[in-house]
């Protein structure tokens, strides 16, 4: 979760200060194409997460009010105190944007992420059920879906053209649950010939990335940059420990991920266009300054979202 906070960061970073006028055209095509991946990290690991959590025994209804406490007091309070004056909002905007009609109606994907994830939390249970009984499921469910994404945003083209940037994100989602089968069922390490494969399949659609053009759902291609990230972190976080201080920084980065995502875009965007900072030629000043206040900002969000659900929990 750490590594892709910082990935999100950096694509942010691209995107907001320019950085396609770069010099160094590598690290330009890192940030503007891959640094994306991060989004599809976030799912990978969110897939893993919830077959974990519903294998304990959890009921559907607990399930769904964690679920909630754990990303929309951060969201809400994200919409109305940031988004809304930051986009100038209005009521009915702010109506549309909590329910998702921004993203699947107008394709504003303007925090798309919460809406996107929120869905996958709601038909998740069923996800389960199925994938429970026979992981072999799965891969029908991944084909079938595949089929589906790529007819329907080809029928339909440029009229839904950005809703691919969430559609080719379902498959990694899959990827993560049967991870968290194949993990609860084993109880076992993956060999290192198949963490050997998993990497290289990342390595190439990474160079596919950088040096090749972008095919109409390149996006699915981040699947395999996600599994093979996921795999080289936790092997090395194996062999660093736990106590390691560069793992305890990126456990508090990931900790800190929903609210990273949340305020980073939009803080940067307030502080650069609405304040002296525009004026200031050298981008290192923008992006540091930035940084330091995103992750206060996250940090006291965070501090009021945990106190608001420790709160909610102590009613029910």
């Amino acid at each position: 979760m750490g590594l892709a906070t910082l990935l999100v960061v950096c694509l942010h970073v691209y995107q907001i200060f320019g950085l396609a006028e770069s010099r160094f055209v590598v690290v330009k095509e890192i940030f503007l194409y891959n640094c994306e991946y991060g989004v599809d990290l976030f799912l990978l690991v969110s897939g893993f997460g919830l077959y974990c959590s519903l294998s304990k025994g959890t009921d559907i209804r607990s399930y769904l009010i964690r679920r909630a406490l754990r990303i929309w007091p951060e969201y809400l309070m994200t919409v109305l105190l940031l988004l809304t004056p930051v986009m100038q909002f209005t009521f009915s905007d702010v109506i549309f944007q909590i329910l998702g009609i921004k993203l699947f109606i107008f394709q504003d994907i303007t925090l798309w992420y919460v809406t996107f994830i929120t869905i996958l939390y709601l038909v998740y249970p069923l996800v389960h059920r199925i994938v429970d009984k026979d992981p072999k499921n799965i891969w029908l469910m991944l084909g079938a879906y595949l089929i589906f994404d790529i007819v329907i945003m080809h029928i339909f083209g440029d009229r839904i053209g950005l809703l691919q940037i969430v559609s080719d994100r379902v498959p990694v989602f899959l990827v993560g649950v049967l991870a968290g089968k194949e993990y609860k069922g084993k109880n076992r390490p993956i060999s290192s010939i198949v963490c050997l494969v998993l990497v290289f399949l990342g390595v190439i659609a990474f160079t596919s990335f950088v040096f090749l053009d972008h095919y109409a759902h390149f996006r699915l291609g981040f699947m395999f940059m996600a599994v093979a990230a996921a795999v080289v972190t936790s092997l090395i976080t194996v062999k660093l420990g736990p106590k390691n201080p560069i793992i305890r920084i990126m456990e508090f980065i990931g900790c800190m991920s929903l609210q990273v995502y949340l305020v980073h875009g939009l803080l940067t965007k307030v502080i650069v266009e609405k304040t002296p900072l525009l004026n200031i030629r050298n981008k290192t000043v923008w992006i540091v300054v930035t940084l330091i206040g995103t992750f206060l900002a996250a940090f006291i969000l965070k501090t009021v979202c945990d106190a608001i659900r420790k709160v909610l929990n102590r009613a029910k």
